[in-house]
């Protein structure tokens, strides 16, 4: 034992050995001075109230303290220390120089209740196994650690001081498996830290080095800020703070980047940051919170998140998001460089809770790939380019305003779906033309505008409330859905706005459940237009017509067929010695027919336009070709006095030609010689025209008015004679050419009337005659509802006996025998009735006069049906969420007490069955709606009632097409459901069979009829069609009118 109450110094030139049990103590400072090395064996003390210990190596498996005061231990070569080393205040460390030139190895205890300082030029504190007692090194109020290499295996607390600022400052490798930690906050600087275990720090933790690796075990976490800047950033486990400040050159994470609630978090890579699949980068865990995360290049196949805000700055390398970036409230996504551009590659999701906000120059792109999406609580872009490829979305809860250079969607599975919330609204505009095959929906109000617009075969523009599409200064081509719960509204003011057809099919629809406004210079219509309220239309150019239009040419001339009708000979033998003479008559007869030059009207592909209530067209020029207006009022304004409207059915006609002419001779006396030889005398050719097919054109209204002056030509196949028009009951009709002369022989009649009513025409200055009485028909008691064969019908007015509901659920089975694969929707078998329905009139998609077309759109306004267990083929588009307005076909089958799930699958829902009603009735009569019906909704279900009473009558078997008999007999106009095979399904579809009497109403070609016409023209020329008034007719014109 050495021992000294006060200060005890020790020298020598060789080494000092403190062996086992050895004790070398002092009251004061214990100085111990070597030229060798000193060992301290694991059971001896070195112990003083301070201790300063100078050697050229020291290896300690004992305890050194200095009890009072500090410990400095300089020791040159190697300082291994297994046992404990203690100071009451500081803990200095370093080599005779004070450096770090020494090695310093601790798999002991180091322990400072002050601060410590360790230099070294290899620093290694390791765990001996799983020993925590061992390899600890730990300060009170702070460490400076000073190392050439630094190695941490075990646990390393470098203060307990929240007020703490320690310095780990490593000239080449740290590496750390252990856990190095501050109370406070700790500022680390290294060529490399691989970090396998627990940097951590109650305050700030920072780290420099050129490169830091953070393995899967690895965490680095912060209490307030985590700073990071290095060159090279590898995650695969924890780097977290309260606020974020890591810059790099490059960062490849695989692990977990997390802030906290600051709202300064920042992420800045001046090259690539990769965040792969099993990364999470979370700027922000709080509401309040927000980071920003800004690369030359950003991949990001995890999740890139905050919490509460997030900014997103990205250079010219782009940004590729096949994970999903999201923020709780605001998301900005932006270029790093003012006025920069980027491409922004969306696979997976870019999502904000509340704002997010794209934006960029120009020449930036936003690419959102197939199973990409796009959304925010709102969102505004402005930028160069946005595609959308077949199947990606861009959404909103609220507002959602775009504003690029050019919109595209690549297919129908593309969508911009805004306002989904139901309120707010979403506008989309580009500087060049818009190309859109997917679908542009608000579930509130939509704008948009372009330059040009295409809204292709696949494309959708609609919206919940209203739909304001404008084409600025190009055209505006329609071949998909436009549709609008409240007003539509399409323009293409300095170009042509198509609603498009082909040949044999629609394309464009235009609906509308409120209104449809339209304008453009010129406006084509070869589809649809229907509104359940008002349409305005107005252009300069008004053509409602077949795709192709007037397209009608004359066939070349048939072979001309001559005979010989007469002959005649007289003169010098017979006749007093008069020059002889000779004569032969002939006649020859050949024709020609019109035709259609190029695409072929198709009777199922008639242009409408047809609204509920007002249908109002302004024009310059208007075509009515083949084509069908009809409203309860219509207003017809000519936009100045040279304004016209041509109503032309589009009929072939016929030409029959008939030549007779003379063949003459004349002889000198009895010849041979002639004064002239076959000279042709009497030579004339007289034709005859006759109409081959006709279209229709129509123009209906219950009142139709003009809002200015026009000219009016009405083009039919061949004009019906006055007295042979229907007519109406208190009818008075005028035609006055005011200024001009009036040339009389066509149809201008008091219009097509109901049954059993009379009445009488009149025309001023023109030549007419009364109007013809139709036969009444005598309304027939409600008698009950007739079943299948051996059933008894559902009782009617008159009581009689109701089906048992054995029976009724027995109707549309029967025997599974007879079944022919027919399945009800509750999967038993029924009875197929498609073969003999094809006899009578009902195959396929053909029925009631017209063929459909079933739905290619997935965008349409009617669509094939989804839903495994619909009970329709094809149903109105859902997530337009239209409200069938009309009764379905469940409303029939009700009536005769059937149960819809014990019936075959239907064609439509009742949407759908409305719209083929109204097809079937254009095809038959040339108007959708028939005489006495108020509008399409009342009509659906008087037909459907009359079908429930005809049934009795005439014994009609539910899902069986009605056969020449039984609809010779109908008293009433019906609809029934009937078997068909459309798209490989058996289905029910339902027929418009007319009674006799409506039948024989029918007035077909070019019609302008309404029960109240009142009409100002410049001119009227009625040449083979049609105009009539039910009640009233008054027309006047200021110029001719001519009436063939």
């Amino acid at each position: 034992m050495l021992h000294a109450d006060s200060a005890l110094g020790a020298t020598t030139t060789d080494t000092f050995r403190n062996l086992a049990g050895g004790i070398a103590q002092a009251g004061g400072q214990l100085r111990l001075t070597a030229a060798g090395t000193v060992a301290n064996a694991a059971s001896a003390l070195l112990k003083g109230a301070s201790v300063v210990l100078t050697s050229t190596g020291f290896d300690n498996d004992g305890t050194l303290s200095a009890d009072t005061g500090a410990a400095v231990l300089r020791v040159d070569g190697t300082l291994d220390n297994s046992g404990t080393l203690y100071a009451k205040q500081r803990l200095d460390v370093a080599d005779r120089q004070a450096a770090s030139g020494a090695t310093l190895v601790n798999t002991g205890l180091m322990l400072a209740d002050g601060d410590m300082v360790l230099k070294a030029r290899t620093l290694s504190n390791a765990r001996v196994g799983n020993d925590v007692a061992t390899g600890r090194i730990q300060a009170a109020t702070g460490s400076t650690v000073t190392a050439g290499d630094l190695s941490n295996s075990g646990a390393w607390l470098l203060s307990r001081n929240a007020a703490a600022r320690d310095t780990v400052a490593v000239g080449t490798t740290l590496t750390n498996s252990g856990t190095l930690q501050s109370a406070g906050g700790v500022a680390v600087t290294a060529t490399t830290i691989a970090n396998a275990g627990f940097l951590l720090a109650g305050g700030d933790l920072g780290a420099t080095a050129t490169t830091l690796a953070n393995t899967a075990s690895g965490t680095a976490q912060a209490g307030q800020a985590l700073g990071v800047n290095v060159t090279t950033l590898s995650n695969r486990g924890r780097l977290i703070g309260d606020r974020l400040a890591l810059a790099a050159t490059t960062l490849d994470n695989e692990g977990i980047v997390q802030g906290g609630g600051s709202n300064a978090s920042d992420v800045a890579v001046g090259g690539t940051l990769t965040n792969g699949a099993t990364g999470v980068i979370t700027l922000a865990t709080a509401s309040g919170g927000r980071g920003t995360v800004a690369a030359s290049r950003i991949v990001n196949g995890g999740a890139l998140q905050s919490v509460g805000g997030l900014e997103v700055d990205v250079g010219t390398g782009g940004l590729s998001i096949n994970g999903t970036a999201y923020a709780g409230g605001d998301l900005t996504v932006k270029s790093r460089a003012t006025g920069g551009a980027y491409i922004a590659d969306v696979g997976g999701t870019l999502e904000s809770g509340g704002l997010l906000d794209i934006s960029g120059s120009a020449g930036t792109t936003l690419n959102v790939g197939g199973a990409g999406s796009v959304l925010g609580g709102r969102v505004a872009m402005t930028l160069g380019t946005v595609n959308l490829a077949d199947g990606g979305t861009l959404s909103s809860q609220g507002d959602l305003t775009l504003s690029a250079t050019r919109l595209t969607l690549a297919g129908g599975n593309a969508a911009v779906l805004g306002s989904s919330g139901g309120t707010g609204t979403t506008r989309l505009s580009t500087t060049s033309a818009l190309v859109n095959n997917g679908l542009l929906f608000s579930s509130s109000d939509l704008v948009v505008g372009a330059p040009s617009i295409t809204n292709g075969a696949t494309g959708g523009i609609a919206a919940l409330g209203n739909a304001t599409v404008r084409a600025n200064s190009g055209d505006f081509l329609n071949q998909g859905a436009l549709y609008a719960r409240g007003t539509l509204t399409a323009s293409a003011a300095a170009g042509t706005l198509t609603n498009a057809a082909t040949g044999s099919a629609y394309q464009g629809t235009i609906d509308a459940d409120g209104a449809v406004v339209l304008q453009a210079a010129t406006l084509v219509n070869n589809s649809t237009i229907h509104s359940l309220g008002t349409i305005d239309i107005d252009a300069a150019t008004l053509r409602n017509q077949y795709l192709g239009g007037d397209n009608r040419a004359w066939g070349a001339d048939t072979p001309r067929t001559t005979s010989q009708t007469g002959y005649m000979s007289q003169g010098y033998n017979g006749c007093g010695c008069v020059d002889q003479t000779e004569s032969w008559n002939y006649r020859a007869t050949w024709s020609r027919t019109q035709y259609y030059d190029g695409t072929t009207p198709s009777a199922a592909v008639k242009p409408e336009i047809i609204g509920g209530t007002r249908v109002s067209l302004t024009f310059q020029t208007a075509w009515n070709l083949g084509g069908l207006v009809s409203g309860t009022h219509v207003i017809l304004t000519g936009k100045n006095a040279s304004a016209s409207l041509v109503n032309d059915d589009l009929a072939l006609s016929r030409t029959d030609y008939t030549r007779t002419w003379t063949e003459h001779t004349e002889y000198i006396a009895a010849g041979p010689a002639t004064y002239h030889e076959r000279e042709v005398r009497a030579d004339t050719t007289t034709s005859l025209n006759s109409p081959v097919s006709s279209l229709g054109a129509g123009i209906y209204a219950t009142n139709l008015t003009s809002g200015g002056a026009f000219a009016l030509t009405n083009n039919g196949a061949t004009a019906q004679p006055v007295s042979a028009a229907r007519a109406g009951a208190a009818v008075t009709a005028s035609v006055d050419a005011t200024n001009g002369r009036t040339a009389s022989g066509g149809s201008l009649a008091a219009a097509v009337a109901g049954a059993g009513t009379t009445a009488a025409t009149s025309f001023a200055g023109a030549t007419g005659a009364g109007g013809q009485a139709a036969t009444g028909v005598a309304a027939t008691a409600d008698a009950g509802i007739a079943g299948p064969v051996g059933f008894t019908g559902v009782g009617g007015t008159t009581g009689r006996t109701a089906m048992s509901p054995a029976s009724v659920q027995a109707l549309a089975r029967l025997l599974s025998a007879t079944a022919t694969g027919v399945r009800t929707l509750d999967g038993g078998n029924a009875v197929s009735f498609v073969a003999a329905n094809a006899g009578n009139g009902v195959e396929g998609a053909t029925f009631g006069g017209t063929t459909v077309s079933l739905p290619t759109n997935v965008n349409g306004y009617y669509v094939t049906a989804t839903a495994p267990r619909a009970g329709y083929l094809v149903e109105t588009n859902p997530r337009y969420q239209v409200g069938s307005t009309s009764v379905g076909s469940d409303y029939l089958s009700n009536l005769l007490g059937f149960s819809p799930d014990v019936l075959v699958r239907r064609l439509g829902d009742a949407g759908y069955e409305a719209y083929l009603i109204r097809q079937q009735l254009v095809a038959q009569t040339g108007n959708a709606i028939l005489r006495g019906s108020q509008n399409a909704s009342t009509q659906v279900q008087r037909l459907m009632d009359q079908a429930a009473a005809e049934s009795k009558e005439l014994g009609l078997a539910y899902g069986q097409a009605l056969t020449p008999a039984q609809q010779a007999n109908l008293k009433q106009d019906i609809v029934w459901m009937v078997q068909t095979e459309v798209g490989g399904q058996i289905v029910l579809a339902p027929v418009v069979y007319l009674s006799q009497a409506t039948r024989a109403g029918i007035t077909g070609g070019a019609v302008i009829s309404a029960e109240n016409a009142n009409l100002s023209l410049t001119s009227l020329t009625n040449s083979g069609g049609t105009i009539a008034g039910g009640k009233t007719l008054n027309i006047v014109s200021v110029g001719d009118v001519t009436n063939t």
